[in-house]
């Protein structure tokens, strides 16, 4: 019956090593949370647990390693319960799967790619997989614990069920981090919803549920899946899609978040399908400024079918700076090219012009002789030089030792992206020819030394209508 399961099953458990290993289960034993020997009743009555006694295999995981505790919830294809492995007490989640539920839906596929991408993807906001093994009837997934829940139910425990403006933001910098790293693996989640966030103390987030994940490196997909609030419009349209559906999902996660309700929630699906469509959706008033920008990065209005990578980045950067309140000092920035020849410099702190020209010199001779093969960043004096080289020119900024390089990476990201939006295909003559052009887009961006600005289309925007006063 279960001939389909065990086939393409059997080649999992050649590649992947499901013996004993200890190094799934090496971590510090979580014995301070005891399992709930009254929940064990709470099993459906069609589980047979100890079928796997019928073949026991000391080499191999099986249910006689484990302590089984409490019902935690649904999965798509089965069932999550609390474990302790008997040795190490270590608690964990065990995912209870029916081979025949899988036959019969034509899923076998989707728990193969399941497995194959949480072995592969190793991430602190992505939930941790320790292992699997499986009997005739079912396979058990081995994955980490989430003591506080899915996001979902948090949320609802909130005051007016939703989170504060603080809260959200730390939220989805943590999801937008594990998307953007799942991309570079060329994996998409394509499920992203508050059910498939769980939550871990110390206001630590993780994505869960691969179910509806791919691997996808170069190809466009063209499967409807995934949950109706948060589908993007080329998946309600069935056209092809690719690995910007999880951005299109993290605004409206983000919406979510600080409203308590999905922007294109309906009573019915063909409602919610028109305003997802349509782009029909409402800033409550309860929204600050800060939460509308944070949320319209993700906004598709101009070009729906065309978002950049960029977005992840952007809103990274936006979040970082304005909703955690923290304070960036950049000291110059210099765009050189590599014989040394400064084609834009910009100072936020006084420097006189012998020591500017010292300054430019210094800076470019450190960069433009260090090997590709090392980080961006190198101390200067008593602070730090973060730099980037595209379309010919060095871009380099001097911050203090203590501000974060990523984010200081990003912001060079992004400054490029605004000029390569705005004068297609940067290069280094459009920055001599249209100089007052470069340097009134920075000025947008940056003001005292402070990043003020992260989305390109405002920034744009300004400079456009700077254009039309002149």
């Amino acid at each position: 019956m279960w001939q389909t399961a065990n086939s393409v099953l059997q080649v999992i458990t050649n590649t992947y090593e499901n013996t004993r290993g200890v190094e799934y289960l090496d971590k510090k034993p979580q014995t301070q949370n005891s399992i709930d020997e009254e929940t064990r009743n709470n099993y459906s009555e069609d589980e047979d647990f100890h079928e796997v006694d019928k073949e026991f295999d000391p080499n191999q995981w099986s249910l006689r390693n484990f302590e089984m505790g409490r019902y935690l919830g649904n999965g798509k294809f089965g069932h999550v319960y609390l474990a302790r492995e008997r040795d190490s007490k270590f608690i964990l989640a065990l995912k209870v799967i029916s081979k025949r539920q899988l036959n019969l839906c034509q899923l076998t596929g989707s728990l193969t790619r399941e497995v194959e991408i949480l072995t592969h993807l190793k991430h602190p906001n992505i939930i941790s997989f320790y292992g699997f093994f499986q009997t005739e009837k079912r396979v058990y997934l081995m994955l980490e614990w989430a003591p506080l829940g899915d996001l979902y139910g948090l949320m609802k425990k909130q005051q007016n069920k939703r989170f504060n403006e603080k809260m959200a933001s730390n939220i989805i910098k943590q999801i937008t981090m594990a998307i953007g790293y799942m991309h570079s693996m060329n994996v998409i989640h394509r499920d992203l919803k508050p059910e498939n966030i769980l939550c871990f103390n110390n206001d630590v987030f993780k994505i869960s549920d691969f179910g509806w994940s791919v691997h996808t490196p170069s190809n466009r997909r063209k499967t409807l899946c995934g949950t109706l609030d948060y589908l993007c419009p080329e998946m309600i349209n069935y056209q092809p899609h690719d690995n910007r559906v999880d951005v299109w999902t993290i605004g409206v996660l983000a919406y979510e978040l600080v409203v308590g309700r999905p922007p294109f929630e309906s009573h019915n699906e063909n409602d919610t399908k028109r305003k997802i469509q349509h782009l029909q959706y409402q800033f409550p008033q309860i929204l600050s400024r800060a939460s509308f920008n944070m949320i319209a990065i993700r906004d598709r209005r101009s070009n729906r079918s065309q978002i950049t990578h960029g977005l992840l980045n952007e809103l990274l950067i936006y979040i970082i700076i304005k909703q955690t309140n923290l304070k960036f000092m950049i000291r110059f920035i210099l765009l050189q090219n590599r014989q040394g020849k400064t084609r834009l410099s910009k100072w936020y702190v006084y420097y006189d012009d012998a020591e500017k020209v010292k300054l430019q010199n210094e800076v470019h001779r450190l960069i433009v002789c260090r090997d590709t093969k090392h980080t961006n960043f190198l101390e200067f004096r008593n602070y730090k030089i973060i730099y980037k080289r595209y379309a010919g020119l060095f871009f380099a900024l001097c911050v203090d030792v203590s501000d974060n390089e990523l984010t200081m990476l990003e912001l060079i990201h992004l400054y490029v992206e605004v000029l390569d939006k705005y004068f297609g295909n940067v290069c280094e003559l459009d920055i001599v020819f249209n100089f007052n052009k470069a340097y009134s887009i920075l000025d947008e961006m940056i003001v005292g030394g402070e990043i003020v600005e992260t989305s390109k289309q405002v920034i744009i925007t300004a400079v456009k209508n700077i254009e039309l006063l002149d």
